[in-house]
């Protein structure tokens, strides 16, 4: 029904999937067997949001704002549910990614019916996708968007592919400011056989244009690479070389990729504060991954078919075990410092840095003890210079909002350090009566609703040590409820 022509069926089929989904949700069992279908079933919704966005524009009323509403929620369902949105491969979610941010940049969506409720829709499930799939799939899906925006954008007015990219660059730092505390799960080969592609697509003579004009997505990418280097230090050469889709050194400079001048580059402002993780090759992925498509970003996939697939987003073994990341709300900025961007500290105008003479050679030392490791701990990620001049918000139906609105410091969201509030006597009764609620089956829902609200009224208060009396799995279960309560509010 989903796939109908008709919007009204597709409506009463996403009406369905969605009772379905949320009747589940208690279920693992249930989740578990659904998840084979979530990529497809992805694919299918992605591919209706442009047709029932349009059709709302040219005929506002309520069955178009309606369809409107459940094509976002039923696509909601699926990504607020961890297990559902790890079977969703690269290719499902790029194209999500991609209609969501095209809604964002429209300038119809506002002044649709229930305009303003929808772009808050929009956003929250832009968090969702960014928190749920697989790290690997939404760095690979970003820098494709990067590097290749859809034809709708690139076809549009001028300005259009700046919007786009600018939303895109926003995702990518919200992704590298929790890299510190995620880097477990990133196919580190795979990242950098995009990293390179991207690089290599443009070419060193782009790449010169581009940095005298202080491009964003280049400088981005740049960040990335700045970030990983000082996360893995010296470790990134055997990433570097576990990554059979870049070509190695080579005697002639100009035929080695831009990527090594870049790593060295990097290697060479850390100095002795360069960490010497010994990382091993990527372990295998969990089976209920999504395969990731082949094919460096930038570089056709027919060019480089040899490469195997990285599956899902495989734990990194003997990594350097990374301190919780305390990630700021992005805001739409231009990184200034260079220092905390790792971009062309000592590479002149044009943008390309220079090798040194001789490249930074690893440190040989024995793979760190346990011990050895908790001590070596890196102690800060590179973040985006936050004084530098925001960049006016891109016209049109938004912005992507980067800060849930429940508290939750889960999955690589933003963690927004708020002074802890005295807690009043009758503060402490109210959140107790709330508990309460939600511990009795016939107040379950009620408690949840009681429960969100009072966090947005509080947001000072500390719900923690309520939570820690309860089990994990109930854990689980109330921040899955509060979840539901957000996307039915944003509705």
């Amino acid at each position: 029904a989903v796939a109908s022509v008709s919007d009204p069926v597709a409506v009463e089929g996403m009406k369905s999937l969605c009772h379905e989904v949320m009747a589940a949700a208690s279920d693992q069992a249930v989740i578990n067997a659904m998840a084979p279908d979530s990529d497809h079933l992805v694919g299918l919704l992605a591919a209706r949001v442009p047709p029932i966005f349009e059709a709302a524009v040219a005929a506002p009323g309520p069955s178009t704002t309606r369809a409107c509403k459940y094509v976002l929620n039923t696509l909601m369902q699926v990504y607020q549910e961890p297990v559902l949105a790890a079977a969703v491969g690269e290719d499902a979610e790029r194209e999500t990614v991609a209609v969501l941010l095209e809604r964002l940049l429209d300038p119809d969506v506002p002044r649709m019916e229930e305009g303003p409720q929808l772009v808050k829709a929009l956003n929250v499930l832009m968090l969702k996708v960014l928190e749920h799939c697989p790290r690997t799939s939404s760095f690979r899906a970003l820098l494709r968007l990067l590097a290749e925006p859809p034809l709708t954008v690139v076809e549009s007015e001028p300005a259009a592919v700046v919007k786009f990219h600018d939303l895109v660059v926003k995702c990518l730092i919200k992704l590298t400011k929790a890299l510190e505390a995620t880097l477990h799960l990133v196919d580190l080969p795979t990242l950098l056989l995009d990293i390179h592609g991207f690089f290599a697509g443009l070419g060193v003579d782009e790449i010169r244009r581009r940095g005298g004009l202080d491009d964003k997505p280049l400088r981005m990418v740049k960040t990335i690479l700045h970030e990983v280097t000082k996360l893995v230090g010296h470790g990134i050469h055997a990433q570097l070389a576990g990554s059979p889709g870049i070509p190695p050194r080579s005697a002639e400079p100009t035929a080695t990729p831009i990527i090594y001048a870049y790593v060295d580059l990097n290697l060479q402002s850390m100095g002795a504060d360069a960490p010497n993780a010994n990382l091993a090759p990527a372990a295998a992925a969990p089976s209920s991954a999504k395969a990731v498509t082949p094919g460096p970003v930038g570089i056709p996939v027919a060019a480089s078919a040899a490469v195997p697939a990285s599956n899902g987003t495989p734990k990194m073994v003997g990594a350097v075990t990374p301190k919780a990341a305390v990630a700021s709300t992005v805001e739409m900025s231009t990184p200034t410092s260079d220092n905390d961007n790792g971009t062309d500290a000592n590479s002149g105008s044009n943008g390309v840095p220079t090798p040194p003479a001789t490249s930074p050679a690893p440190r040989q030392t024995s793979p760190p003890t346990a011990a050895a490791a908790a001590t070596s701990t890196p102690t800060a990620a590179a973040q985006p210079a936050a004084a530098a001049a925001a960049t006016p918000t891109p016209n049109g139906g938004g912005d992507v909002e980067m800060h849930p609105a429940t508290p939750s410091n889960k999955g690589g969201g933003d963690v927004e350090m708020r002074p802890v509030t005295p807690v009043s006597a009758d503060l402490k009764n109210e959140l107790a009566g709330i508990f309460k609620k939600i511990g009795e089956k016939l107040t379950t829902a009620k408690g949840l609703e009681e429960l969100y609200d009072f966090s947005r009224a509080h947001p000072g208060v500390d719900i923690q040590p309520h939570l820690s009396r309860t089990s994990g799995a109930f854990q689980m279960y109330i921040k899955r409820g509060l979840s539901k309560v957000e996307a039915a509010r944003a509705m």
